[in-house]
């Protein structure tokens, strides 16, 4: 395995490659503990960059913020901003109208993270660390997060979880990494998608869920049907009124665990087939409904439905549903969490 590190910014900001044998590339950054690159071969050993991102900085300081980033400490949107817990109320940081995305304005994504090399046979990782102060954007505890981005020799990316807090809180940590299996500035339409899942959950007008777990069956969110997987351009170009209302995907789907993957991700134009195996209950499904004006990232704008993220999580909004599980964390609780994406 080899180690390069290079400058990324005038504050500490630094980008840190790992390459196996195969030439297989993954680049993070401590800003944001992000994926900036992740070069794979495809079946003809050619090297293809396979997720959106930027060797520019000040790409990650506007609406591409969370691209590639570790978000937390709770992923996804929170009602008003707000939870109760045990008879007290938590009032958050309302980043998104009277909601809160993503914990908050400018939360793990926006910060330097302390970074470690570990090198071990067959692997290399670089584990990066940060402590979240009680009170920031209002979440109760002193949180210590670990994130561990890992490479292998068998061209497998893993992503892994791990947080102690000093007082109950909550926390739902995940990754916005953008696929893009086309290697190439194009719509994701053509990709393949199936997930071991029988129900996802109905959005409001807010982009937040209803309560409501809706089977897959039947409807344009059926991606298990199909084990090879079904085009994304069956969510993209449906009139159902849940994709009509974001414009394609972005909804949380629940998982099953009875198989040693949960997703599959392809694109015939490559060749290139991602697998995804995960200890969470669900995964968060978006496929950059956004337009071309909103979001820009080098080389160039970002094209509406250029990218599917494959967010593993926690059901978003848990402490404010019912039945969608708990994100609660006690003190004498250590959390953790694993998600590998790898080349099948």
């Amino acid at each position: 395995m080899k180690l390069t590190v290079a400058r990324f910014g005038s504050s500490g900001e630094k980008i840190i490659k790992l390459e196996n044998k195969d030439g297989c590339q993954l680049e993070v950054s401590n800003y944001g503990a992000r994926v900036i690159r992740w070069l794979v071969p495809n079946p003809l050993k050619q090297l293809h960059n396979i997720v959106l991102g930027s060797e520019r900085l000040v790409d990650y300081y506007g609406e591409a913020v969370y691209f590639g980033a570790t978000i937390g400490p709770v992923a996804g949107r929170i009602t008003q901003g707000k939870y109760e817990d045990q008879g007290k109320t938590y009032y958050l940081n309302q980043n998104e109208g009277q909601n809160t995305l993503h914990g908050g304005r400018r939360s793990f994504e926006s910060q330097i993270w302390h970074s470690q090399i570990v090198d071990k046979p067959g692997e290399m990782s670089v584990v990066f660390s940060y402590e979240r102060p009680a009170g920031m954007n209002g979440f109760p505890g002193n949180l210590k997060a670990k994130v561990i981005h890992t490479l292998t020799a068998k061209n497998e990316w893993r992503i892994t979880y791990y947080a102690k807090t000093d007082q109950r809180t909550i926390y739902n940590p995940t990754n916005h990494v953008y696929f893009n299996l086309n290697g190439k500035r194009s719509s994701i339409a053509n990709h393949r998608l199936y997930l071991d899942s029988d129900f996802f959950l109905p959005l409001n007008r807010e982009y937040l869920p209803t309560g409501e777990i809706r089977p897959v069956l039947g409807t344009a969110f059926d991606f298990k049907k199909n084990p090879q997987g079904s085009f994304l351009s069956q969510g993209l170009m449906s009139q159902d009124q849940q994709n009509h209302l974001v414009q394609g995907i972005d909804h949380p789907f629940i998982l099953n665990q009875q198989q040693k993957y949960q997703g599959m991700l392809s694109a015939a134009s490559s060749g290139i087939t991602l697998g995804m195996a995960t200890t969470a209950p669900a995964v968060v499904v978006y496929t950059t409904n956004l337009g071309d004006s909103q979001l820009r990232i080098s080389p160039g704008k970002i094209l509406k439905h250029q990218g599917v993220t494959l967010e593993t999580q926690i059901l978003p909004d848990a402490m404010n549903q019912q039945n969608f599980g708990s994100m609660m964390l006690e003190p004498e609780e250590l959390f953790f969490s694993q998600t590998s994406y790898y080349i099948i």
